[in-house]
């Protein structure tokens, strides 16, 4: 990571990657509305001590397959979706033919 740390002391560096965007008010208070309302209806708990089934988050992938069919007009389900964790260690793996 001290390359990263170089790059911020540059002068004239652009940095386009490694870490966390940057934090944007809007998104923090919407974040904060959500996480709010799911706290007081019992959902961040769970949110946050349960593990997601083997596949990934139902809703999400139900969400995402509804997305990709209106968008696309693929012909999928959420049985077709695998999600894994991260950008560098896992891809989405569509199954159209599943």
């Amino acid at each position: 990571m001290n390359d990263l740390n170089e790059g911020l002391r540059t002068p004239g560096a652009i940095m386009l990657g490694g870490g966390n965007p940057a934090t944007i008010p809007a998104m923090q208070d919407d974040f904060h509305q959500a996480a709010s309302e799911m706290l007081a209806n019992g959902e961040l708990i769970a949110a946050l001590s349960n593990y997601d089934g083997p596949q990934g988050k139902d809703t999400f992938l139900k969400s995402l397959a509804d997305l990709l069919r209106d968008t696309y007009g693929w012909e999928i389900s959420e049985k077709n979706i695998s999600l894994t964790n991260g950008s560098q260690s896992g891809t989405i793996a569509i199954n159209a033919y599943g």
